[in-house]
């Protein structure tokens, strides 16, 4: 099989199209994915157009005749060659019988020959000159016989063979003394078998150009394996059990173009492996279990153009690895970021992780709307809850605490605003050519801060929500609560020095440009897409071990009050003061499940793919992409809604009706107020409305078993 996988590669290499090969063997052949027979060979006439002219006197019935000089007696239950083929016969197919012994010179009345298919023959050993007297042949094709034992004279007087598969037998040991004489053999396949390359030292003087050993059992390649076969162009080890290779094992292979390792059970590879293979074209390492690479492994692959490191794990990637083989054009390997590592190569796979691509930061139209939206929407909510909190509101604020809470979550919030912003800028600015700044952005200081500064504002906007639930709820269950200014704001600043401290921590153990904020283009250490790299138990502990439980709080205490509040409701006497005032707290009630909803909306989808990624179960790449670009952040744009703009709507309302009344009141009214205006109104100077609110404390409002009580206070409130 291999060596008919490979044709298509000799084909580009050499220049010359063996199709005869490929159909004569008979052989179903797999490659790249797509399973191709080839059991209707040249002839077969309804496989493809020949001459069907057959210049025979004479063939056996049954078979077929083609291009003169070829018969085809497959399938036909045969238990030995048939009588009556003609002598000129020079092309013979006897595939998928039942010819079980092949006795001595039973190919000699045969002497043009010069090509034989056995393959699908219940052989199981072939014996001693089988093949005498037909020195012309060519192509022998022997797969899927159950081939055990070879005769040591059993290819005797082929010296003109090119061509020799038996692939897909039960070939355990393979005497190498077999083909000594076979001075013009072109091509080996040894695939699938049971093979073992212990104490084998190919023969001097053979020119084997093609060797497929895939697929056996071989564990390990020794110093002088291959030392003999200087004329090897392409040699297949790929699905074996090598676990060691010799450093100088392919020192002498000067003319090798194509060596394949794939699949086999490496964790080692000396820098030295891979010297002097300076023909070298195409190089796979795919699917073994490497850790690292030695940095100068490939220094002397300089016509090197096809590289497979296919799940392969490089915990030491750099770019000089890559950097000397400025011929690769075809690069794949297990992670879409180790590509910002070989910026050169044309084509790299993967070529996207759902977020990122080689062209473009931001792989979709969509996503790239989504962060401008998301940014637009979070730094305006939050810089106009500053503004209100701040500017406006700044001396005539009531509840001072709850103030002191909003202002430091709309300024942690509006840090994810400036992460967004940051983000859209850097995707327009690496539009179209991003795998060419990859590298030189994901280990940057510019992309590490970025990453802190994401995190700072995750982390701290979390822990202030809980810390406003938890201030929520103790007011609301405990009529005598009260936190006091100090204790206030010496937690909101253990909060940010929390938070920073969980961005920074990373820095002192991970470099920063291989480190903890480097796994992807957007700097944001969630780890969803590769939930083992660098970091990743630091990942855990801040996402579900410091998020999830924060949020599964909130949940719980926001719950309870809304069920309490429902509870009173129903025993409240329609018509009175008490059900008014518990009107108002479903009104509350229901803010806390917006509260609820969009905590959950946010967190919950978070740790739950990133355990889903931890159990190793594939994540799709849209839903990573979408999970980074839009879930996370969201909570930061709403959190102005929710918690500012959702509890000021009646005043905003009686605000603008204040304004408007003022607006069309005659001018000695405004600046000069009458004396029963004194409690009411204040001067337009100072810049203050003059009209007064009635604030209803919802949080202390309801008693568990004493009566309804409403505060009812005139407050001046600024304009707005």
């Amino acid at each position: 099989m291999g060596f008919l996988t490979a044709l298509v590669e000799k084909t580009r290499v050499s220049g010359a199209v063996k199709l005869d090969m490929l159909i004569d063997s008979g052989f179903p052949v797999d490659y790249h994915g797509s399973v191709v027979y080839f059991f209707e060979s040249t002839f077969n006439a309804s496989s493809r157009e020949h001459n069907t002219s057959c210049g025979l006197p004479i063939i056996p019935v049954g078979c077929t005749c083609s291009r003169l000089t070829a018969v085809s007696c497959r399938n036909q239950n045969l238990t030995e060659i048939p009588v009556g083929i003609s002598r000129g016969v020079t092309k013979l197919a006897l595939s998928t019988n039942n010819i079980s012994v092949l006795r001595k010179g039973a190919f000699k009345p045969f002497p043009k020959l010069q090509s034989i298919s056995l393959a699908g023959n219940p052989i199981r050993h072939l014996s001693a000159d089988v093949f005498v007297g037909i020195e012309g042949l060519l192509k022998l094709y022997l797969q899927q016989c159950g081939l055990e034992s070879l005769s040591s004279s059993a290819f005797k007087g082929l010296e003109s063979l090119k061509e020799l598969l038996l692939a897909h037998n039960n070939l355990k040991r393979f005497e190498v003394d077999v083909i000594k004489d076979l001075s013009s053999l072109d091509t080996l396949d040894l695939s699938y078998n049971q093979l073992t390359l212990d104490g084998v030292t190919w023969p001097d003087g053979l020119q084997v150009k093609w060797l497929f050993l895939e697929n056996n059992q071989i564990t390990s390649i020794g110093r002088n394996t291959f030392a003999s076969l200087n004329s090897l162009k392409v040699l297949s080890l790929q699905n074996n059990r090598v676990s060691f290779i010799h450093k100088e094992a392919f020192h002498h292979l000067v003319n090798l173009i194509d060596l394949n390792l794939s699949n086999n059970r490496l964790g080692y590879l000396s820098s030295k492996t891979f010297y002097n293979l300076c023909q070298l074209r195409k190089l796979e390492l795919a699917f073994n279990p490497l850790k690292t690479l030695k940095i100068n492994i490939f220094q002397d692959l300089l016509r090197l153009k096809t590289l497979n490191l296919s799940q392969v794990e490089i915990g030491n990637i750099e770019v000089t690895h890559f950097e000397k083989l400025e011929s690769l054009e075809f690069l794949y390997f297990k992670k879409f970021h180790y590509c910002s590592f070989a910026s050169h190569v044309r084509i790299c796979r993967p070529k996207t992780n759902g977020l990122s691509s080689t062209e473009h930061l931001l792989v979709r139209p969509v996503l790239r709307m989504s962060v401008w939206v998301v940014a637009l929407v979070t730094c305006s909510g939050n810089s106009l809850v500053l503004l209100w909190r701040i500017l406006i509101r700044g001396q005539s604020e009531e509840y001072r605490i709850t103030a002191l809470f909003i202002k430091n979550l709309a300024v942690a919030d509006l840090l994810m605003g400036v992460y967004l912003v940051v983000i859209g800028i850097k995707d327009l600015i690496f539009r179209d050519e991003y795998n060419r700044h990859a590298h030189m952005w994901m280990s940057s200081w510019g992309c590490t801060s970025l990453g802190v500064l994401a995190m700072v504002s995750c982390e701290v906007s979390i822990l202030i929500l809980a810390l406003t639930t938890m201030d929520r709820y103790l007011s609301f269950k405990c009529k005598k609560y009260q936190i006091s200014d100090k204790t206030a704001l010496y937690t909101i600043t253990g909060i940010w020095l929390i938070g920073v401290a969980l961005a920074l921590v990373p820095l002192l153990f991970w470099p920063h440009d291989q480190g903890y904020y480097s796994s992807n283009g957007l700097c944001f250490p969630l780890h969803i897409d590769d939930p083992y790299m660098l970091g990743w138990e630091f990942s855990i502990f801040v996402f579900i071990g410091i998020n999830f439980p924060a949020v599964l709080l909130m949940v719980v205490q926001y719950i309870w009050m809304f069920s309490v509040i429902s509870s009173r409701m129903r025993k409240s006497r329609p018509g009175t003061l008490k059900h008014t005032k518990f009107q108002d707290d479903t009104m509350v009630a229901m803010r806390c499940f917006f509260i609820v909803f969009t905590d959950c909306l946010c967190w919950f989808p978070v740790v739950i793919i990133k355990i889903v990624a931890l159990c190793e179960i594939s994540i799709s790449e849209n839903l990573f992409a979408w999970v980074i670009v839009f879930i996370v952040p969201i909570n930061s744009a709403l959190n102005p809604v929710i918690y500012t703009f959702g509890y000021r709507i009646q005043e905003i309302k009686g605000l603008t009706q204040g304004f408007l009344e003022w607006c069309c009141k005659p001018t000695e009214q405004v600046w000069k107020p009458g004396p029963s205006a004194g409690r009411e109104c204040r001067s337009v100077s100072d810049g203050v409305l003059l009209h007064s609110s009635i604030v209803i404390d919802f949080n202390r409002s309801i008693e568990e078993d004493g009566p309804l009580r409403q505060e009812t206070t005139f407050v001046p409130t600024s304009v707005e």
